[in-house]
């Protein structure tokens, strides 16, 4: 499209379809003499990426790891995605890649998480889901021994109590030994 303008700016009639375009100005004078520019490209993209969804960690899963690995199925689009991680309302993490970590530890405890992609252009969209992840690092309480109690004398085999461990997402089994034995 052309148009005269006396003008160093000018604003389209009409917005541009998708994809790659080119421009360049040419400078006329009184006299009919011209001039071009060199040409310059650009890219239009007014088309928000493809949905996706969250791959890992999976819905509740747990993890010792303080500032674990998170991934998503690849959203498409026209242009590059950068991914932006969010863990409880605030970004922790902003990559091009589809797996990325937090820059800071995520505190013990429970955690939603989604992510949002974004193309050059600024056109986002979130992931189709929010996943939740237990992180808890530490190991759990020690139980308190019970019975026997320390010194007791026996004849019949003793049955072996103590109070119960605590642990962020809880116990899931005790192992009972006995003369460095497993029973």
């Amino acid at each position: 499209a052309s148009d005269v303008t006396p003008g160093t700016s000018m604003e389209l009639r009409q917005p541009l379809a998708d994809g790659t375009h080119t421009w360049e100005v040419y400078a006329w004078d009184a006299v009919g003499n011209v001039t071009p520019s060199a040409p310059r490209s650009f890219f239009v993209d007014s088309t928000r990426p493809a949905q996706f969804i969250l791959d890992t960690p999976h819905h509740l899963d747990c993890t010792t790891v303080p500032t674990p690995s998170f991934c998503v199925h690849r959203s498409s689009d026209a242009s590059d995605l950068s991914y932006q991680l969010w863990v409880d309302g605030a970004v922790v993490a902003t990559t091009p890649s589809t797996c990325t970590t937090p820059t800071v530890a995520l505190a013990q405890g429970k955690h939603s998480w989604y992510v949002v992609a974004t193309d050059k252009t600024g056109n986002s969209r979130q992931s189709s889901d929010t996943l939740d992840l237990f992180v808890d690092y530490a190991a759990p309480s020690a139980p308190a021994l019970l019975s026997p109690a320390d010194g007791f004398a026996t004849v019949d085999p003793p049955t072996f109590t103590w109070t119960a461990a605590t642990d962020l997402v809880g116990i899931q089994s005790y192992e009972l030994f006995v003369d460095d034995n497993i029973e």
